[in-house]
């Protein structure tokens, strides 16, 4: 699935799409290009960094909820499977249920054992419903 971009995040996609277009390029295997493409796409890396820097530097309250409201922004499972290794899930309370919203468990961290609590919204509508939108 390509990411999303918000509207005002157009300059980005712009370059990413250039970018995309001449590592396809550079893939197909033109010798002739390669020096020159592998030039251009350095550039045009530094260039997307820079105007990513300075489009999020001067953003709008709005632009700020809306960046923090994205659907693909990562939530609590997404940082316990990158981060945490040796999870070990915890849930329910011996007497209502358990509580999909939030994640709790223990695992190691750094190498260091932890105990971790995570909010999760789901990333679909089915698994937003199931976690009654991320709010315990």
């Amino acid at each position: 699935m390509a990411p999303q971009y918000l509207d005002f995040e157009k300059p980005i996609l712009e370059l990413a799409a250039r970018i995309d277009d001449m590592r396809a390029a550079l893939a197909s295997g033109e010798p002739t290009a390669e020096k020159n493409l592998a030039g251009e796409i350095e550039r045009l890396e530094v260039r997307l960094a820079r105007v990513s820097r300075l489009l999020y530097r001067h953003l709008t309250p709005q632009q700020k909820v809306m960046v923090a409201r994205h659907p693909e922004r990562p939530q609590g499972s997404d940082y316990i499977t990158h981060l945490v290794t040796d999870f070990v899930p915890l849930e329910g309370d011996r007497r209502f249920g358990s509580d999909k919203a939030l994640i709790g468990g223990v695992g190691r961290w750094l190498g260091l054992p932890a105990m971790i609590l995570a909010n999760d919204k789901g990333k679909d509508t089915q698994g937003r419903l199931a976690r009654n939108f991320g709010m315990p």
